[in-house]
């Protein structure tokens, strides 16, 4: 395993999330197989991985709960750093801070937070919640404390509002969470290149999450995966893409299997910065950009909006929605699927829960209109 310094600690370059662990089927429902995340983290923890990152919300809350047995079990809590998040949609009251912190500790079965970051940063929730609360005071008590070791933001929102939460968090902020890859880099999405060499700029360290854009960006079309650069997988190349970066500490992937879990991790013990040519990096944009013109909603399956009252699969809606994009004409598998399901985009009532509740600000209502209309043609 290779490591690289995270605000003064020596993290592995990749870290196991813990938002799309395994699942087994019980009681008609999807929970986290203890069994064979146990066997994850053992074998993560025994090839170099120190780093794991849930949150409050991550497997319908369950999450914060089996990595806390885990490492118990393991008895691997001080060989491993421990990333958590703090929700702003459960910080509504005076309070709120205190009771939802000390929550996720007793989940994790912790005293402290290694890495601790406020979740999913929008203009929305800056200018809001962390503002009307007092929540950055509150948990910059709680390092002083040392029930915090290293505070950060994760981020969902525009390239002006990154820069504004940094530049106003007078120095609080030691580290911060994007999204990044090789398609998103190509489409300036979000905080962007831009957005991480700022960060870095400003003496912060840099966690990149959706690495694989939620998986997207392992199996490509022909068309997108041919203008890769040679001798490595499309999942290498989109890894090497930004461990070849300086201003990158760490990768998160949330690894769905052991299989995943080796071939990352085999992937990370030859990473290195500079580790591409010009070339190399020209031929992966050059494949970001074709992609973008393929998938037509961003989205990452992180499910944040989700149960739909109306029961809706809304990733699996814009999943196939994508797919029917990237695929030619006479292929219309993306449509059979979707015309096979129970409740398709027409049952939304519009009650725009959905969108309050998505890290990427998606007009979900809408979009599934234009997706249900595509999809039944």
């Amino acid at each position: 395993m290779k490591y690289r310094d995270m605000c003064g600690e020596k993290v592995s370059v990749l870290g196991l999330g813990c938002m799309r662990l395994p699942t087994v089927k019980k009681d008609g429902e999807n929970i986290i197989d203890e069994q064979a995340f146990l066997e994850m983290a053992d074998y993560s923890v025994k090839n170099g991985i120190n780093y794991f990152d849930t949150a409050f919300g991550y497997h319908n809350g369950t999450s914060e709960i089996e990595l806390g047995k885990v490492i118990k079990e393991l008895g691997i809590r001080e060989r491993i750093f421990i990333a958590d998040k703090l929700p702003p949609w459960n910080i509504n009251a005076d309070g709120d801070v205190e009771k939802v912190f000390q929550t996720q500790l007793n989940k994790v079965q912790t005293d402290y937070f290694d890495f601790f970051l406020l979740h999913n940063m929008t203009k929305e929730f800056w200018d809001g919640k962390i503002a009307d609360l007092d929540v950055l005071n509150h948990v910059k008590e709680f390092k002083k404390q040392g029930r915090i070791r290293h505070l950060g933001f994760s981020f969902h929102d525009d390239l002006e509002t990154f820069k504004r939460i940094i530049d106003s968090s007078d120095g609080a902020f030691e580290f911060c969470q994007i999204q990044l890859n090789y398609a998103d880099a190509a489409s300036n999405f979000q905080a962007g290149l831009e957005g991480l060499k700022y960060a870095s700029d400003n003496g912060l360290s840099v966690v990149i999450m959706e690495p694989l854009k939620g998986g997207k960006l392992v199996v490509l079309p022909e068309h997108v995966s041919k203008i890769l650069p040679e001798g490595r997988t499309i999942v290498e190349n989109a890894l090497d893409f930004l461990w070849d970066m300086k201003e990158i500490s760490i990768l998160l992937s949330g690894m769905g299997s052991m299989e995943q879990l080796k071939e990352n991790i085999k992937y990370a013990s030859r990473s290195d910065v500079g580790m591409l040519s010009e070339d190399e990096k020209k031929r992966i944009m050059e494949a970001g950009d074709i992609f973008n013109q393929g998938a037509r909603v961003q989205c990452t399956g992180c499910r944040y909006c989700m149960p739909c009252p109306a029961n809706i699969d809304i990733p699996e809606i814009f999943k196939l929605y994508n797919e029917q994009a990237l695929t030619y004409t006479w292929e219309d598998e993306p449509s059979k699927k979707y015309l096979d399901m129970e409740y398709k985009a027409d049952a939304c009532v519009k009650c725009r829960n959905c969108v309050s509740h998505c890290p990427q600000n998606f007009d979900i209502p809408k979009l599934l209109e234009e997706a249900g209309e595509s999809l039944s043609k």
